[in-house]
């Protein structure tokens, strides 16, 4: 996982996984309690390897985001209907 956290404790009886893909970008995280998922996110990459959205999931409500980029700068990150 070239130095990637992959896996991290949370409390007592929860903890969280990540996915990389090829590149070393976050793609995924999962948290999990006992054996059920809590949470679900992943997230999406330009060609120039900026982040541009992530979608999640908590306990069966989804949330998208959008990040808009000017170069290398981020200037604001987005949700559906909010203007």
């Amino acid at each position: 996982a070239w130095g990637n956290l992959i896996e991290k404790a949370v409390g007592i009886v929860r903890w969280q996984t990540f996915t990389y893909d090829c590149e070393n970008r976050l793609v995924k995280t999962e948290t999990m309690a006992d054996t059920q998922v809590e949470s679900t996110s992943s997230y999406q990459y330009d060609s120039l390897g900026r982040r541009v959205g992530k979608q999640s999931e908590i306990k069966g409500q989804s949330d998208q985001k959008r990040f808009l980029w000017q170069g290398l700068r981020m200037l604001r990150e987005e949700s559906p209907g909010q203007s």
